[in-house]
């Protein structure tokens, strides 16, 4: 197995071009110290096609630290890149007649890569630099560009599998080269003649901002032919395992694009022409909304057109291949107040545990969410507002309403506290709207009723209640015509028993008063038992610390991804808990909303925003290079900024 490198360094061809650069009229790089600042310049090649780079090279003689050199002109006719630069200083020591002399000359070479706007013989304008207010000036060169050719040897095409998908929507995108069959060959598969791959360049090897995807190794690979036939790719090269490899260096990367097919198609001449087909295909997820090109391609190489015996007549083609593009759509607005961020196609149940209890007593309802096989993320599934449904706000204290989803594989679980309010208490089907990425259009899924078996707290009666411990022996008290009495043989604890209608006033006030207090403080704390906002915020805190410490515990554990998540739950917890928002699936922007609307201050909710999109980010790429215990630490700071500005 080989393993592909991703470098497009041209150190060899750089070296070459320095060497060549040497050989020009052999006064190039010679001169003394104190000759005045010089430009040579180095066009290669001269004769491209469209769709082509020239490297063009500026060397500056005679100033000891160089100067860049000023290509303004350049951007009529020219897309100017720079590739680099280096310093190319030389000393020289003399000895005559007993004298020793000195000499040093400074050169500096500047590397650019030039990309022509159009066709034709165009002038390359001549380089200048400016040094002390006098102005240098290099000399122009000539580039003959050449427009690409009618042909029917070589066609290619991007072709996405989808041009309209929604966020978490996985597409194809596939490249499709239609390769004539050699004259005389017709059966023998055309790349086998020729003595050069072909050169492609593509915009979609390296990571493409919005959108996810496998490695570029993981994905490449496979594709390696042995065989030295088939197709270049950025550059790319290869070291394979044979020990003396190392000796030549790393080699271009060839690879076997497909097991060739074959497709009719018109050629120029109206004629059908059976060619061979190959394809690259690489899939993609979007992880955001916007329009996505995948262009930038180029194909370039050396095609036998004709065969005369066992020579072939050779024909240099280069194509720029039309770009294609795909568009992520939000979600249709309005959506249905039932809709909760499901995308594609998802099955949902639910479940209650106890079945039998008694009023007030807690009860566990569990909504889960399997995704199917155009599922999109389980990440975007918010829990449903259950509390809306009638049934369920009249025969239930709904405890948390949007309680903080569990993702185990396919399946995404929402677990609700509840209490019924009245005996015979059930829970009715309950609707949630998801979006179908096929249709484009809402659809519902309902779950069954769940029967309960709910009954009425028991009453507890005074003749029920036992007073004093078990050992007391009971008093022995008897109905008499007199009232009731108790035989004493003391008489001194006889006392005067007329009622003082003063006593019995000042206690009577002090009754209603504790009476009022009790009933005030009760009816406050059924009223708190009931309002959820509040009982959010009374956990906020609470729980996002301990969110925290979970992140802290698996970044110590080297787990970023699951120290990133819980570092989420708990930024996102908390914004949720204290303004009474959807916690699960709140993303970075969802979170600037709710911080503008409740007017958080600008450095508060421009911290909270960047840590949640970077947050984000660490979701969908691989966690080396980023800094998570950062995004802890940052975390840790935020949540009082959040509690004091939030809790107003």
């Amino acid at each position: 197995m080989q393993a592909i490198r991703l470098s497009r360094h041209r150190f060899v061809l750089l070296s070459a071009l320095l060497l060549a650069f040497q050989a020009l009229g052999g006064s190039s790089f010679a001169g003394e110290a104190d000759d005045g600042p010089e430009l040579n310049v180095q066009l290669d090649p001269k004769d491209i096609f469209m769709g082509e780079t020239a490297t063009y090279l500026v060397q500056v003689r005679n100033l000891k630290n160089g100067a860049k050199p000023n290509l303004s002109d350049f951007d009529k006719d020219f897309s100017v890149k720079e590739a680099g630069d280096q310093s190319q200083n030389s000393t020289s020591v003399n000895w005559v007649n007993g004298n020793v002399t000195q000499r040093t000359v400074y050169a500096h070479i500047y590397q650019y890569t030039l990309s022509p706007k159009r066709a034709g013989l165009l002038t390359v304008p001549a380089p200048f630099i400016t040094v002390d207010g006098q102005k240098f000036v290099g000399v122009p060169s000539q580039l003959n560009v050449r427009s690409q050719e009618k042909q029917d040897i070589v066609l290619a095409e991007i072709v996405p599998s989808k041009t309209r998908v929604y966020p978490t929507q996985p597409f194809d995108v596939t490249l499709r080269i239609l390769i004539r069959p050699t004259p005389t060959l017709e059966t023998r598969e055309p790349l086998s003649l020729l003595e050069r791959p072909v050169d492609l360049q593509l915009d979609w090897v390296e990571p493409v901002g919005g959108l996810s995807t496998g490695d570029a190794s993981s994905w490449l690979s496979p594709l390696l032919s042995h065989s030295g036939k088939g197709f270049t790719i950025n550059g790319l090269t290869s070291q394979d395992n044979n020990p003396f490899s190392m000796l030549d260096g790393p080699r271009a990367a060839v690879f076997n694009l497909s097991v060739p097919a074959r497709e009719k198609r018109n050629g120029t001449d109206g004629k059908p022409i059976d060619y061979y087909v190959y394809e690259l295909k690489r899939t993609f997820t979007p992880q955001r909304i916007g329009t996505f090109t995948f262009g930038g391609a180029t194909l370039k190489g050396t095609f036998a057109e004709k065969v005369n015996g066992r020579q072939y007549t050779p024909r240099r083609l280069v194509m720029n291949i039309p770009p294609a593009t795909v568009e992520v759509h939000d979600v249709p607005a309005p959506a249905p107040p039932t809709y909760c961020g499901a995308l594609g196609t998802y099955k949902l149940t639910a479940a209650a545990t106890p079945l039998a209890l008694r009023v007030g007593d807690p009860l566990t309802l569990k909504l889960e969410f399997e995704r199917g096989k155009d599922g999109g993320a389980l990440e975007l599934i918010s829990a449903p507002d259950i509390s809306a449904v009638p049934q369920i706000a009249s025969d239930f204290e709904v405890i948390d309403k949007a309680p903080t989803g569990e993702v185990s594989g396919s399946k995404k679980t929402f677990s609700y506290g509840l209490r019924p309010k009245k005996p015979g208490a059930t829970i009715p089907a309950l609707t949630v709207s998801v979006f179908s990425v096929e249709k484009e259009k809402f659809s519902e899924l309902t779950t069954p009723p769940i029967a309960l078996n709910v009954t009425q707290t028991s009453q507890v009666g005074a003749a029920d209640l036992i007073s004093g411990s078990a050992t007391q022996k009971a008093l022995d008290i008897k109905n008499r015509t007199g009232g009731v009495v108790q035989n004493f043989q003391d008489i001194t604890a006889l006392q005067d028993q007329s009622a003082n209608p003063v006593h019995y006033a000042l206690a009577a006030v002090l009754m209603w008063i504790a009476c009022g207090a009790a009933s005030f403080l009760v009816s406050r704390r059924r009223h708190l038992a009931n309002d959820a906002a509040w009982q959010r915020r009374q956990r906020a805190r609470p729980d996002a610390e301990a969110n925290l410490k979970q992140a802290r515990e698996a970044l110590g554990k080297s787990d970023a991804a699951t120290a990133g998540k819980f570092t989420r739950d708990a930024v996102a917890g908390m914004i949720g808990n204290l303004l009474d928002l959807p916690i699960a699936g709140m993303t970075a922007k969802e979170a600037n909303t709710a911080l503008t609307t409740a007017k958080a201050s600008e450095p508060t909710r421009k911290a909270a925003v960047e840590l949640l999109e970077s947050i984000e980010a660490l979701e969908y790429a691989p966690a080396a290079g980023q800094n998570v215990a950062g995004m802890v630490e940052s975390a840790g700071k935020l949540l009082p900024e959040l509690q004091r500005e939030l809790s107003r």
